[in-house]
């Protein structure tokens, strides 16, 4: 009886382990029905782990990129703009080259502080964010008080993070955009219209020259601006990419898991009937 009372007790608690392994079978089923999440592995825990620090990463790099767009944006409108006035100052220019009669002077004299006025909201212009957008790192200083005057910001270039291993830079110096030969160029014209002096034959070539300054920056600024939107492309297809991947590796195989809860509520059903006749084995050897 002593062989027997052993193998029954050795059966109870067998019996007993099956119960609780058959309970966390099923209460792991239940969890991942809940949650639609699966447990996983160490293993997967560490990819898992990996996919979401890349996706939070290049979802970042996306947000950099929106957040300075509206930036490159005012630039470019500025330049533009710029462009488009100081080619209305190269007609004004010819027209009177080409002109005889001075009584036009006046009218010469205030479209040509219209475009000065103009010019200077230019490259005075803020972003979105009320930073000068030409005074380098000086985003609080004006970089030019007057259309002639020295150029009050820094050299500074800004540049954000839109990749692994990709930076894009977001500014230009107002020492690039407003140059040395536009200032002369719009001084010497000025002198003239305000005076008798004679009209310098290099205000064209210094105007030919700025606005051939201007349309460099403006392909670098387009530059710039498809680097970001090409850098957004790559981002959104390496997210997509590894949602999809932790999708895979996170979410639960319902019917899967269904199937693991019903097979589980069986064998836990078995096991507590099992359990039922082996105490009736035990209380029968003490008999």
């Amino acid at each position: 009886m002593v062989y027997s009372r052993l193998s029954t007790s050795q059966l109870y608690q067998s019996g007993l382990e099956g119960i609780y392994k058959n309970q966390a079978a099923m209460n792991e089923a239940l969890q991942e029905i809940s949650s639609g999440k699966k447990n996983m592995s160490p293993v997967e825990i560490a990819q898992s782990l990996s996919y979401n620090v890349n996706i939070s990463n290049y979802s970042q790099y996306n947000k950099n990129g929106e957040t300075v767009l509206p930036k490159l944006n005012t630039q470019e409108v500025a330049i533009r703009d710029i462009i488009d006035n100081l080619q209305s100052l190269r007609d004004l220019v010819v027209e009177n080259k080409s002109s005889s009669n001075t009584a036009n002077k006046d009218l010469y004299l205030e479209k040509f502080n219209n475009i000065k006025d103009s010019l200077l909201a230019d490259i005075n212009i803020k972003d979105p964010y009320n930073n000068f957008v030409f005074s380098g790192y000086s985003g609080n200083t004006e970089p030019f008080p007057t259309i002639l005057s020295n150029y009050m910001g820094d050299q500074g270039v800004s540049e954000i993070r839109i990749g692994d291993d990709n930076f894009v830079e977001l500014n230009f110096p107002g020492s690039d955009i407003l140059t040395t030969e536009m200032q002369t160029a719009i001084s010497d014209f000025g002198n003239y219209l305000n005076s008798n002096t004679p009209l310098s034959n290099t205000v064209l070539d210094n105007l030919d020259q700025g606005l051939s300054d201007l349309e460099v920056v403006l392909t670098k600024l387009g530059g710039r601006m498809n680097k970001i939107e090409q850098a957004a492309t790559l981002s959104n297809n390496i997210i997509a990419s590894d949602e999809s991947r932790l999708s895979e590796l996170q979410d639960a195989d319902l019917t899967s898991a269904i199937n693991k809860l019903n097979s589980a509520s069986n064998a836990l059903q078995a096991s507590l009937k099992a359990q039922v006749t082996i105490q009736s084995l035990t209380i029968f050897d003490y008999m």
